[in-house]
């Protein structure tokens, strides 16, 4: 865990170039306007109201009238850890869920 004062969001990424293999990043965001964060592409952005399970009573004061946003990246090799990321509300606040489709084919009728 590490805590520090900022005046803006930022995730230190930069201590990623520390690992000797790539990693997979999740990042999620709560604040009042859907946030983006390059190279992390989007798989969540929406008002917190749309979300099917109730929030734990800890945390659903943040969330009035806070949009959510999950930011994830497969993998990130250390090179491109050389900078933190400081995650900017995107120019529109538009919902989005990114859908995954698998088609499974059997070769049994």
């Amino acid at each position: 865990r590490v805590r520090f004062r900022t005046a803006q969001p930022v995730y230190p990424l930069r201590l990623g170039q520390l690992s000797s293999t790539g990693i997979a990043m999740d990042l999620w965001t709560v604040g009042a306007h859907r946030m983006r964060a390059r190279p992390l592409g989007t798989d969540f952005a929406g008002p917190a109201a749309v979300l099917r399970a109730a929030a734990p009573a800890a945390v659903r004061r943040y969330l009035a009238g806070a949009w959510i946003t999950h930011l994830s990246s497969d993998f990130l090799a250390p090179e491109q850890m050389h900078r933190d990321l400081l995650p900017v509300p995107a120019r529109h606040d538009v919902a989005y869920r990114r859908v995954i489709t698998r088609y499974v084919y059997s070769p049994f009728p």
